[in-house]
């Protein structure tokens, strides 16, 4: 019995000797695609460093750096407005996170190593952790662990900091592997995840809405109050977000309103630009010109509310007067998400002297994602009768449906779909390696 129990202790220190060693490894490897990334992105970005190679606060693109600024120096959650003070123009978690980071170091280079360390530490952990708790062997981990960074558009994203979409690229591939696993589930994690999630981007919502109740119908263990943990989860982040935004601007934060710069962006998406320039050129260029600039800074708007109720009832103008140009740009955009192999939202200066040249890593990923979604689809149809059976095809479309409906809805970015391409690449590996017994632990 002694020597039962010290082989087995021995498997176990060799087993983490041999992790750990590899983790060192890893982060090494993270630290110098860490330092390539930077470099290439300050010679597309310099206008965000200054000579010592400090970031500008304020100057972090897409609404983030007067948020992120006013964080940095005075912990408040605020961004001026046009004559007010906008309390709910964007959440808080990513201008949290980059914020903290940047009271670490504001020099570019330890700022995004720090930041790419901290988020690839999160992925390592996960995939291993799944693997273990599954049985599963370290070659299987090696692979999932592979299928977040393989190509390199993906890998630009994940290590990147002026978009959200940093952030849902890895986590909800994590919350994918959290509800596939055929071990217990940690439904603590999941919501964690669920509420992580809810606070970075509105097109988040249908996700964190939807999968706690998905859980509660799929998972069958009676007696498992557990599972309803996600749900709680999402019910907290609701009435917090609700709360702060009703104590702040009297208006209960919800839905399509979730933020209040949502019917300023959706406005881009009713110019009659937009389906002759979608996806070449960047859509912000349809919402933040000259024009509208010009009226929001003469604007009267006494509060966030009423500057969102001007474009909210611009946009339903638009659309009942306009529906039938509105619904042909839902093919264009569906088009661009499953086989659009070029470069997409540039600059219209930009593409008037480049063109609009192949992506490379696009071809990869809509590989990934059409091959994914074919597969899952023909057998979830061919047993249709128990569906329920098979979790991994149907949390794997549940997030890749979830996960689109707002860009059809709206519109979408290759860095919007960098979470899809991911649990694409998962889902892929799942599913040729699971029932291989290679990949299984023989205990």
């Amino acid at each position: 019995m002694k020597n039962f129990f010290q082989d087995n202790l021995n498997i176990v220190i060799n087993e983490r000797k041999k992790v750990m060693i590899f983790f060192l490894i890893f982060i090494v490897l993270i630290s110098a695609i860490s330092i390539v990334h930077t470099f290439l992105f300050i010679q597309k970005n310099s206008y965000l460093v200054d000579g010592q190679l400090n970031i500008i606060i304020s100057r972090i693109p897409f609404n983030w750096g007067p948020l992120i600024e006013n964080i940095y120096s005075n912990f408040e959650f605020t961004q001026p407005g046009y004559n007010f003070e906008f309390y709910l123009k964007k959440f808080p978690l990513n201008a949290l996170f980059l914020a903290m980071i940047l009271k670490v170091s504001k020099n570019i280079y330890f700022f995004m190593l720090i930041k790419n360390m901290f988020s690839s530490s999160l992925i390592f952990y996960f995939t291993y952790m799944f693997s273990k708790n599954n049985h599963k062997t370290f070659l299987l981990f090696l692979f999932l662990l592979i299928g977040f960074f393989i190509i390199p558009y993906n890998t630009y994203i994940i290590f990147n900091f002026v978009y959200g979409d940093h952030l849902t690229s890895f986590l909800v591939p994590l919350l994918f592997l959290s509800l596939v696993s055929t071990y217990q589930k940690n439904y603590f994690v999941i919501g964690i995840l669920i509420f992580i999630l809810y606070f970075i981007k509105p097109s988040m919502f249908f996700i964190c809405l939807a999968i706690p109740f998905f859980i509660i119908f799929l998972e069958k263990e009676k007696n498992n109050y557990k599972k309803f943990i996600p749900s709680i989860f999402l019910l907290i982040a609701i009435f917090s977000w609700g709360t702060y935004g009703l104590l702040k601007t009297n208006h209960f934060p919800f839905g399509k309103n979730l933020l209040s710069n949502n019917s300023y962006d959706f406005s881009a998406i009713t110019n009659k630009q937009f389906i002759k320039l979608y996806p070449n050129i960047g859509v912000d260029e349809l919402v933040h010109n000259k024009s509208t600039i010009d009226f929001l800074n003469s604007s009267n708007f006494n509060n966030e509310w009423e500057y969102y109720d001007y474009f909210n009832q611009k946009n339903k103008v638009y659309l009942k007067d306009n529906l039938y140009d509105y619904l042909k740009t839902i093919p264009k955009k569906i088009y661009f998400i499953f086989f659009n192999i070029r470069s997409d939202n540039l600059r219209s200066d930009y593409v008037k002297i480049n063109g609009n040249p192949i992506r490379y890593s696009n071809i990869f990923n809509k590989l990934s994602l059409n091959t994914a979604f074919i597969i899952s689809m023909f057998i979830l149809i061919k047993n249709f009768q128990n569906i329920l059976n098979y979790k991994l095809e149907v949390y794997y479309l549940s997030l890749l449906s979830l996960n689109l409906l707002p860009h059809i809805y709206a519109w979408a970015t290759n860095k919007h779909l960098v979470s899809v391409f991911v649990i694409s690449n998962l889902y892929l590996i799942l599913k040729l390696c699971y029932s291989r017994k290679y990949f299984n632990k023989i205990n």
